[in-house]
């Protein structure tokens, strides 16, 4: 049979199909059995707007989705939690879940080379995180960031529009680099 071919409650993508509504799909699939301990880009920390924080695997965050589930850290077979993002501060897709509570990222763009536009982010409860955008809109729900610290834990940041209290665009010619010319 084709891998394109559609089966009864199965949708396809490419060549991968998917269960659709409905369809069985075998326990240990599940989405309450989500593995958590793979890492794949998807280990997060959720960042409240009341200060909350919550670590764990995301499969199913989308910048245009309303909600997402984090399987927390428990173990294997923790069921996931449903996040509404409008609950989000910010979600931070992280490198590793020790991190230095003690380190300071460095947001002067000194050391920094990306792609997109270079923004320093302050939100609400005053935190200011400094990256590359490449996109940021004010009428979407909210944007990805890279962080401008290269040595940073954080290897992107979903930064929830409506946690943020000023945005700041940085232009190509930061004082760091006009020092540098001279």
């Amino acid at each position: 049979m084709p891998a394109c071919r559609k089966r009864k409650n199965r949708k396809s993508v490419g060549l991968l199909e998917f269960p659709g509504p409905g369809a069985y799909v075998p326990e240990g699939l599940r989405e309450e059995h989500m593995p958590t301990d793979i890492d794949d880009g998807r280990r997060a920390v959720a960042r409240f707007l009341d200060g909350r924080v919550l670590k764990g695997m995301t499969h199913d965050f989308a910048p245009h989705k309303t909600k997402f589930h984090l399987a927390p850290r428990e173990g294997a077979k923790a069921k996931p939690v449903e996040i509404e993002v409008a609950s989000l501060k910010a979600l931070f897709f992280v490198r590793s879940w020790e991190g230095d509570a003690r380190r300071v990222d460095d947001n002067s763009f000194d050391q920094a080379a990306g792609q997109g536009r270079r923004v320093i982010v302050t939100f609400l409860d005053d935190e200011v995180l400094a990256g590359f955008t490449v996109g940021y809109a004010a009428d979407k729900p909210g944007f990805f960031l890279i962080p401008a610290d290269p040595s940073s834990n954080n290897a992107r940041v979903f930064v929830v529009n409506a946690a943020v209290k000023k945005l700041v665009w940085v232009s190509a010619v930061h004082p760091a680099f006009a020092k540098a010319a001279l």
